[in-house]
């Protein structure tokens, strides 16, 4: 990963738990995929490990990832790859875990694969939110170094504006 100036606010695992708990959240709420007939405290339960889960998955995953590519760099590509990776066995978490969780028992192999583009869904907004969340922000500032002159208009503005007259002339 490329360095830089500033110092995140938050370690990235931490912060990386907190957006997971916080869509978890969001989910339970909103009922999403199908699951607003239960409870909201059954959601809260099933969505906010399964999130947590997911986020740890995807932490490792990023530092494995993140040899190979600057998410700095490349975001789209790093989203991408690491998307891939990480729905794939999160799938499986997913499919297992929801039948048991909602009284149904295990579901049948042959509904894995309806998993899937849900779970790459989810995946996918919860990375490209981390990567851009996390991304590093250069320190900003507006001083002059000690002993530089001070800033002048670029060559080619009218007279008026190097004046501060504002179209008089």
């Amino acid at each position: 990963m490329s360095r830089t100036d500033s110092t995140p606010d938050r370690p990235p695992f931490l912060r990386g738990v907190i957006v997971a708990v916080a869509a978890g959240a969001f989910l339970a709420i909103s009922g999403a995929f199908n699951l607003g007939q239960s409870s909201v405290l059954v959601r809260l339960a099933y969505w906010i490990p399964l999130m947590i889960v997911g986020g740890l998955w995807g932490h490792l995953c990023s530092i494995m990832i993140g040899r190979w590519l600057d998410s700095e760099q490349k975001p789209w590509l790093t989203a991408a790859v690491l998307t891939a990776t990480i729905a794939g066995p999160l799938t499986i978490v997913v499919w297992a875990l929801t039948g048991p969780m909602f009284g149904q028992g295990l579901y049948p192999l042959a509904w894995l694969p309806g998993f899937l583009l849900p779970v790459v869904v989810v995946t996918a907004a919860m990375t490209v939110l981390n990567i851009f969340v996390g991304r590093a922000r250069p320190l900003a500032t507006h001083a002059a170094a000690p002993g530089a002159p001070p800033a002048r208009p670029r060559r080619g503005f009218p007279t008026v504006c190097r004046r501060g007259c504002a179209g008089r002339p």
